[in-house]
């Protein structure tokens, strides 16, 4: 995600990626239940991209199930569902920054 600010003011670019949001996602799964080590990789990858939002001041606001994008990996091995290989947030909209030096909202 890149931050551009002029003098109508701060707009975000996001990378297009094919994906489903995590509420579709878990629901498809139906009666079927994700690994331990696959949760915990999901989360990991959830946390780590709320963190790199929080590094460059930006605070969400409407973090939810519909708002985080899941990319699956082309291949899987046999009897495995296909791995998670990215995380993206969208729904900006409540969201908001801080300036660089202060916690006043731009």
């Amino acid at each position: 995600m890149d931050l551009f600010t002029d003098e109508e003011g701060s707009r975000y670019m996001f990378t297009a990626m094919k994906a489903k949001s995590l509420e579709k996602y878990l629901l498809g799964l139906k009666k079927t239940f994700l690994e331990i080590k696959g949760v915990i990789s999901l989360m990991h990858k959830i946390a780590m991209t709320v963190c790199t939002m929080h590094q460059r001041k930006i605070i969400h606001r409407d973090l939810r199930m519909e708002n985080i994008l899941i990319k699956k990996g082309k291949k899987a091995a046999p009897g495995k569902d296909r791995p998670i290989v990215g995380v993206k947030i969208t729904g900006f909209d409540l969201a908001f920054c801080f300036d660089k030096d202060s916690y006043e909202v731009r």
